[in-house]
């Protein structure tokens, strides 16, 4: 819901997101997607079932929910996330 009390769009949303980031100076640009990504890594790193994910994020291919369970070929950590992002030990 929005201060108006209105249903958010899904473009507001994603601004919203956007502006936050800008604002927070993350040092990269956020987008809405990203927190989808963040879920999926999050209950991975919680020790949630891989099919348990799957159903949470509707995926229809278990091969799209692997990626979250993996473990980083550079750091070893478990849903490290992208090389590019991988905080290395």
């Amino acid at each position: 819901m929005s201060e108006r009390r209105a249903p958010i769009s899904v473009d507001g949303f994603q601004k919203m997101v956007e502006r936050t980031s800008v604002r927070a100076k993350l040092g990269f640009q956020a987008h809405a997607h990203m927190l989808r990504h963040a879920c999926g890594y999050k209950l991975a790193n919680d020790g949630t079932d891989t099919r348990t994910i799957q159903a949470y994020l509707g995926h229809k291919d278990i091969r799209h929910t692997v990626r979250y369970t993996e473990s980083c070929r550079r750091c070893g950590s478990r849903g490290c996330g992208e090389t590019k992002t991988c905080g290395t030990r």
